[in-house]
């Protein structure tokens, strides 16, 4: 639900957060959306992995409601596009 969830722990994935603070009637893809704009300092610089310790702001439910869908799905799969590119130049 809505307000904080942290301190986040070394490794754990934003995905599983999602899952569990994603209201009744809205999306993962809007759910993920409003967490990561609301939360701009908590990511490694690759954008994929949290930061430990970060204590994340969950948006209340009329706030992600509000996010387009078709544009929280695109702005989703150009971040994981970009990481996949700068992760797979390192290898």
């Amino acid at each position: 639900g809505p307000g904080r969830y942290g301190p986040v722990q070394s490794g754990e994935p934003l995905l599983g957060i999602v899952a569990r603070a994603r209201p009744e009637g809205v999306s993962m893809e809007q759910t993920f959306a409003g967490i990561y704009r609301a939360n701009p300092d908590a990511f490694e610089p690759d954008h994929h992995r949290l930061k430990k310790g970060v204590v994340l702001t969950i948006p209340p439910r009329e706030q992600l409601a509000e996010i387009d869908q078709n544009a929280a799905v695109a702005e989703l799969r150009a971040a994981s596009e970009k990481w996949r590119a700068e992760h797979a130049a390192k290898r």
